[in-house]
């Protein structure tokens, strides 16, 4: 029998353990920018139904008011998760950046009573957009597949597998930028369509910026369509949230057609306030699922590339 102690060791070289540590380090920050970037995504959900919520309060609905507070206590808590996870991360997210969202925040917050409610909506949707612009750089930094960097930055001759590299890049546009692209928009037409119900008329821009919205949210959802259809198999697949987009595409469709014959026509509306949120937020839950799936996906491909580099024959 042999004897294991005798058995040599396999060496390392100072310089190859200095290359696994690089890679490993290289490993970790796209695992951070994963992380902040679902902490992202849950942050700017929770600002999304805060904008909903506060248009309601501003236009006279008080039924909101315990729903609106515990809310807001919320969205601190996920600022406040967001800004430790940051500074855990090295640069991922800058200091300016950092600062920039907290004052966009305390702006929000600090006497909104006396806000107009188009400016408070304003006050959001740029708070809204600065939080999509930083998951939007996070995503960059995912566009290389890791087992590219991993086997070159090891002096592996590995031939770059564009199949690879294609398949990242459009589950990344589809998880950051497409999905919370239409998220923005179905929010954006709850809070605006809420607002109109509540104080019974719709003024010549309020009725403008709506009808923008449903004609955005339509050619938005068309493109997702497509998006979806051309997906590989290996992708819907392990997205198991994905079929309830088709799923819902009805009650998206009611919902815009209420908005545009209904709520448009201000004090002849007879639509319900709440049920019109209600029905807005569960689309938009249906598409945040998809997202974090697709998150979770892309953050089950870094863990096995990592495991496909490490059982790599050399060469």
């Amino acid at each position: 029998m042999t004897n294991r102690a005798l058995l040599p060791a396999v060496e390392m070289t100072d310089m190859d353990e200095l290359q696994v540590v690089d890679c490993c380090a290289y490993y970790r920050q796209r695992q951070d920018a994963l992380h902040l970037i679902k902490q992202l995504n849950r942050l700017t959900s929770g600002v999304q139904r805060h904008r909903g919520l506060s248009m309601a309060l501003l236009s006279g609905d008080k039924r909101v008011q315990d729903e609106f507070a515990a809310l807001q206590k919320q969205v601190d808590k996920r600022i406040a998760v967001l800004r430790a996870f940051a500074r855990q991360s090295g640069d991922l997210i800058s200091t300016r950046d950092q600062e920039r969202l907290d004052n966009a925040w305390m702006t929000i917050k600090t006497d909104w009573h006396d806000d107009a409610v188009m400016d408070n909506f304003e006050l959001h949707s740029h708070f809204i957009e600065q939080l999509l612009g930083l998951t939007t750089e996070l995503a960059k930094r995912l566009e290389k597949p890791i087992f590219e960097y991993l086997t070159r930055s090891m002096g592996t001759d590995a031939k770059l597998n564009t199949h690879l590299v294609h398949k990242q890049l459009g589950l990344l546009a589809f998880a950051c930028r497409q999905m919370p692209d239409m998220v923005e928009l179905v929010a954006k037409i709850r809070g605006l369509a809420t607002h109109v119900i509540v104080i019974g008329r719709c003024d010549f821009h309020q009725e403008r910026k709506l009808r923008y919205l449903l004609q955005c949210t339509r050619v938005q959802n068309e493109k997702l369509r497509t998006q979806i259809d051309r997906m590989a198999a290996s992708i819907k697949d392990n997205i198991a949230s994905l079929p309830m987009v088709k799923a819902y595409d009805l009650k998206l469709m009611f919902l815009l057609n209420n908005v545009e014959q209904d709520v448009l026509k201000s004090s002849a509306a007879t639509t319900d306030r709440r049920q019109l949120f209600e029905l807005a937020s569960q689309i938009i839950d249906v598409y945040v699922n998809v997202i974090s799936d697709g998150l979770d996906l892309l953050q089950a491909w870094q863990e096995r590339q990592l495991d496909d580099w490490c059982t790599m024959r050399s060469p």
